[in-house]
């Protein structure tokens, strides 16, 4: 992922800009079989912040350490359970009769003696911990109540340098073990002054180390009163009950009540492709001629797998895609009559361009028909020819939402099938397998062409002429106005 995000930020500073042309970057080197160049490993002397649990840190130092949450209790559950095992005294087990379980010596005896090893284990692991610090060790920990810190405190009371037998056995997490000590050192008044006042430990351990303790959270004196209304009013959230009005009725209702200024905006897109402007527009104007028409044109149509493609009949969708394909990749300076196409399709299957399907229903006749018509020469005899030619364009969002603010734009993309240039201006055609009269095609398809010629004559810096919509099942060719008419759209409510 990191090689991945300083490959973008690279190819952000080249001349070739934007998140499709960089998408279609890394398509063309997986086509390519090319790939990323390998993440670069972090050392140890990286200046960077590390995560890891304590047994992975084992043999490593570091300058700073820092030891989170160790008021977590440790895990025992394995213990519950109603048959133990240990590795000397064997096996013990609940008593069971009548559906009741007891408790037997073996299993208490046994229980005993694994929670001891476990906590001798927490014990070298949390040695483990406190000595990867090289610098400073910081921890942090939280306990329930004021009475849990006192009672370590008051356990700590001993003449020996050690902690009580007794402590560290009893001990549930690893503040029971380090509270108790600081409380002893030099530096922990902190811990005995907010349990019984400074010099209540007679035994004071005098050791080099330096340490700072902080107290969070702390219930000061006289405020009991204060936490105890603030229980009372959680116990009553949790219970669903009503609270009293206070003073703050307000603001709280002003924030409730709050709607964020811009929602209407938060609904337009970003980016829209040409073929769903089409879409659309489509839908809108036949919404406003029959308005309980179904949703059928606003239905997603996802592509189905290639596998699926290959075996079974083809959708009218993967039938234009296949047209559009052959029309892409066919050599135009090759055989163009019917029995040409149909070897040239072969040798574009061989090659891996276009998946291989039985329910081929590919209409070469009337390609070839297209090919040999005028506006076919005229396409074969152009020496400047795009096909499948990708652009985007921002465009003021007005012309497509209502309420769109003068400054809104919308990033519109799309691919236009076909372009060739002539002496006089360039000449957009677009395939179209539909099955419809040249009337319904120029209704239906009529702004998606004229959007491709405003994009053209922007991109190309020359006039866009003609621009033609060629039904491939009815080898019609249908004119189509170059020039957008804005104010006849109908911008989407």
């Amino acid at each position: 992922l990191r090689a991945l995000y300083d490959r973008a930020r690279a190819y952000e500073t080249t001349s070739f800009r934007g998140l499709f042309r960089f998408l279609r970057f890394i398509d063309r080197m997986q086509q390519l079989g090319n790939d990323l160049a390998v993440a670069r490993t972090l050392g140890e002397g990286e200046d960077v912040v590390r995560i890891m649990s304590i047994h992975k840190s084992k043999g490593l130092e570091f300058p700073v350490v820092i030891m989170p949450n160790l008021g977590k209790r440790f895990n025992t559950s394995d213990l519950s359970k109603g048959v133990l095992f240990h590795k000397d005294l064997g096996l013990g087990m609940y008593l069971r009769q009548e559906d009741i379980s007891y408790d037997t010596l073996s299993h208490e005896g046994i229980r005993l003696k694994l929670l001891r090893e476990y906590k001798a284990e927490e014990m070298r692991v949390l040695y483990v911990a406190m000595t990867r610090a090289r610098e400073k060790l910081i921890m942090t920990g939280s306990l329930n109540s004021n009475k849990v810190l006192q009672g370590l405190v008051e356990a700590s009371h001993s003449k020996e340098d050690i902690l009580p037998l007794s402590l560290l056995r009893s001990a549930n997490t690893y503040l029971d073990w380090i509270i108790p000590s600081l409380a002893r050192h030099k530096d922990g008044y902190v811990l005995r002054g907010e349990s019984y006042g400074e010099g209540s430990i007679q035994h004071l351990i005098d050791h080099d180390s330096t340490w700072e303790i902080q107290l969070g959270g702390a219930i000061p004196p006289g405020e009991e009163k204060i936490v105890e209304a603030e229980q009372d009013i959680w116990r009553k959230i949790k219970n669903l009950e009503p609270l009293e009005v206070t003073s703050g009725e307000t603001w709280v209702q002003q924030r409730l009540a709050w709607e964020y200024a811009y929602k209407r905006e938060a609904l337009v897109p970003a980016k829209l492709t040409v073929t769903e402007i089409k879409r659309r527009f489509a839908l809108a104007e036949l919404l406003a001629q029959e308005p309980s028409i179904a949703l059928e044109l606003g239905a997603n149509q996802f592509k189905r797998p290639e596998f699926i493609q290959e075996t079974k009949a083809m959708t009218g969708a993967e039938y234009g895609t296949r047209i559009h394909n052959i029309l892409q990749y066919v050599d135009l300076q090759g055989d163009l009559s019917a029995k040409g196409l149909k070897q040239q399709v072969e040798a574009m299957i061989a090659q891996g361009l276009l998946p291989e399907n039985k329910d081929l229903r590919i209409p070469y006749s009337k390609l070839a028909a297209f090919y040999a018509s005028e506006i076919g020469q005229r396409l074969v005899a152009s020496d400047n020819i795009q096909r499948e030619l990708n652009f985007n364009r921002l465009l003021p969002g007005k012309y497509f939402y209502k309420g769109a603010h003068e400054e809104d734009s919308i990033f519109v993309q799309g691919v236009i099938d076909l372009l060739f240039a002539e002496a006089d201006g360039w000449v957009i055609v677009d395939y179209k397998t539909d099955r419809i009269t040249p009337e319904e095609a120029l209704g239906k398809y009529a702004i998606q062409l004229q959007l491709y010629a405003e994009a053209a004559r922007d991109i190309l810096r020359a006039p866009v002429k003609e621009a033609y919509l060629y039904m491939v099942s009815t080898g019609t060719l249908v004119p189509c106005s170059t020039a957008v008419d804005w104010e006849k759209l109908h911008p989407i409510e």
